[in-house]
């Protein structure tokens, strides 16, 4: 990240008690991005475990605040690290390999979607795909995985959920104008903006279902090559810019 930074951008880096953050900040561009290594989305306790996800946000809070690049909640969070749990259930030799095993991984997603859209109810949650990726040899079925997470993002929020995130409660008397503004912000709460998560599809953009070293996708069969990385980054900003856009006015986003 720090490498990439353009002028006048801010790197910083948070860690201890088993949590790293990398971040930087582009004041020009208003955008600051932040990761942390989580090695998979459903496989281990810290993700899997309901009773621990408001200790482990709390966690990711006081990391950011301490990293100072960000002064407030995020307006996005994006769950990925498919081929972490790949590689996690091998080693472990529990693969899913059945459609209530799959139907369990999906509720973990569920129930950390939730969780953050508890804890910080303005962000944006979304759900990154993966390509088939053959390095290490973990294996799995990637485009199971991929369809549980499409369907996690075609979820709706509740539609008082939705009408409340549009701001749908007023009790004056309106202009007939005014109520065909405020309904129509409300269609698009209960639509794109009213959607429990969104999918960052970057299985999708790569053209092979085994991404091997050999596929052009690639370099090893696992880390996509930089102009790849580039294209998804700026499909992703372009998405977000987009969500923003619709619902920010709507008090969705």
């Amino acid at each position: 990240l720090a490498r990439a930074l353009p002028a006048g951008g801010q790197h910083a880096f948070a860690g201890g008690s088993g949590l790293a953050m990398d971040g930087c900040a582009v004041p020009l561009l208003n955008l600051t991005v932040v990761e942390t290594h989580s090695a998979g989305m459903a496989s281990l306790r810290p993700s899997n475990d309901a009773a621990l996800q408001p200790a482990r946000l709390r966690g990711w809070e006081l990391a950011l605040a301490a990293m100072r690049l960000h002064h407030r909640p995020p307006d996005f969070v994006t769950l990925s690290g498919e081929e972490w749990d790949f590689k996690n259930w091998a080693r472990a030799r529990r693969q899913p390999n059945s459609s209530l095993a799959w139907r369990e991984v999906g509720e973990v997603i569920r129930m950390q979607v939730e969780a953050i859209r508890s804890h910080w109810p303005r962000a944006v949650v979304m759900v990154r795909t993966m390509y088939g990726a053959t390095y290490g040899g973990f294996g799995g079925d990637y485009g199971a995985y991929n369809a549980l997470l499409r369907e996690v993002s075609t979820r709706r929020l509740s539609r008082r959920a939705a009408r409340a995130a549009g701001g749908v409660a007023g009790q004056q008397p309106e202009a007939p104008a005014r109520r065909a503004e405020r309904e129509r912000a409300a269609g698009i709460v209960e639509t794109e903006c009213g959607r429990l998560a969104h999918e960052s599809d970057v299985a999708s953009m790569a053209h092979c279902s085994a991404c091997s070293s050999r596929s052009g996708w690639t370099k090893d069969g696992m880390h996509p090559h930089e102009w790849f990385t580039a294209s998804w980054i700026e499909i992703v900003l372009n998405q977000m810019a987009d969500l923003g856009a619709a619902c920010q006015d709507l008090g969705a986003v």
